[in-house]
């Protein structure tokens, strides 16, 4: 393999960024440049956000199987920061690739009222990395991922990236369209989850975690471990998200029943336009309540609080879905798409250097 593990981040990464005439600056020294850069966007989705890159390194670098190397960047045109690219380079004794999420990358996200043409040139360039980083590593073929950006029509890097000669296929993701009253968004609901909302509002205490109290994030931590079975998270993956809490990119909804006991609650991520469902954990003697209806309800009066435009609720597999889905996975978006105002796709490109 020509890829050097010791010094690939320092020569060989960044001269490639060279060779395929882009300039760049690492992320990981200017997160908030990286801000800044977001802020000129048209739509930010959640998975662009530094709080999501830094959560990601962690959990990868949790895992200990790989080591990772963030090469995140922020794209200059002119002398003039553009854009924004995410990406991680994996390496072992034995294999080396680049990725970011769920097996895939993501494009380059730029700010808005960028010339057409500039936009064209970023794109092919970052094609031609990734083409050169793949040679690298020796990868024949890698995926690229296109997430929700609140437009209309397939993006140009999609054209561009079709025009070289990938494949494409859908999956599909579960928004909410926070543009209206909660009485027009609680309307759509599945028939079922009206009544039980109403419930469960008078059978539990229901809180928001939006600044720091750390005997209410304790009393979450303890009860996603019991709900898990063993402790599944790093200390500092916590930290992470307790700290998104603290800066105001992130809140916790929970409900309380006897004795003060937290019986569920949802991590909600959230930025200017878009809000997330993190990860959540239910008190499991409970399960045939609806705990979930209520977190879920909630987080969205919370989205709304804070102007944000769309609710992401996550994946909606089905039994065809590559690849294939869980019957898990499949019943937790059932409950999900019960929320649900819009189902979009998601686009999945291969590249192929074998074709």
């Amino acid at each position: 393999m020509a890829f050097n593990k010791k010094n690939a981040f320092k020569s060989d990464i960044l001269s490639l960024f060279k060779e395929s005439d882009l300039s760049i600056a690492l992320r990981t020294k200017n997160k908030i440049l990286w801000d800044d850069i977001l802020l000129g966007a048209n739509y930010i989705p959640i998975a662009y956000s530094n709080m999501n890159i830094d959560f990601l390194f962690e959990v990868y670098y949790e895992k200990k199987e790989f080591e990772v190397i963030d090469v995140s960047s922020i794209i200059y045109w002119d002398n003039r920061p553009i854009g924004v690219w995410p990406l991680f380079i994996f390496i072992n004794e034995e294999n080396a690739f680049f990725n970011f999420v769920d097996n895939a990358i993501l494009p380059p996200l730029l700010i808005s009222n960028l010339n057409v043409s500039i936009q064209k040139k970023v794109f092919k360039s970052t094609i031609n990395f990734m083409i050169n980083l793949a040679k690298l590593l020796d990868n024949n073929q890698w995926n690229c991922m296109e997430v929700f950006n609140n437009e209309k029509g397939f993006s140009l890097w999609h054209t561009i990236a079709m025009e070289w000669g990938s494949k494409s296929h859908l999956n599909y993701d579960l928004f909410i369209n926070l543009d209206c009253s909660f009485d027009q968004i609680k309307s759509n609901f599945r028939k079922s989850y009206k009544s039980l909302i109403n419930s469960g509002l008078k059978k539990w205490d229901v809180g928001v975690l939006d600044k720091p109290d750390l005997s209410i994030w304790n009393k979450f931590m303890d009860l996603h471990e019991s709900a898990s079975g063993r402790k599944t998270r790093s200390d500092k993956s916590w930290e992470i998200h307790y700290q998104d809490i603290i800066n105001k990119n992130s809140f916790l909804i929970y409900l309380l029943g006897e004795q003060e006991s937290m019986v569920g609650a949802g991590l909600f991520n959230c930025n200017r336009d878009e809000g997330f469902y993190a990860v959540a954990a239910y008190n499991r003697d409970l399960f045939d309540l609806p705990l979930g209806h209520i977190v879920q309800s909630q987080a969205i009066i919370e989205f709304k609080k804070r102007s944000i435009k769309w609710y992401k609720l996550g994946p909606r597999p089905y039994l065809q879905t590559l690849p294939k889905a869980s019957e898990k996975e499949i019943s937790i978006a059932e409950f999900k798409n019960g929320f649900a105002s819009h189902i979009f796709p998601r686009v999945l490109i291969n590249f192929d250097l074998t074709r």
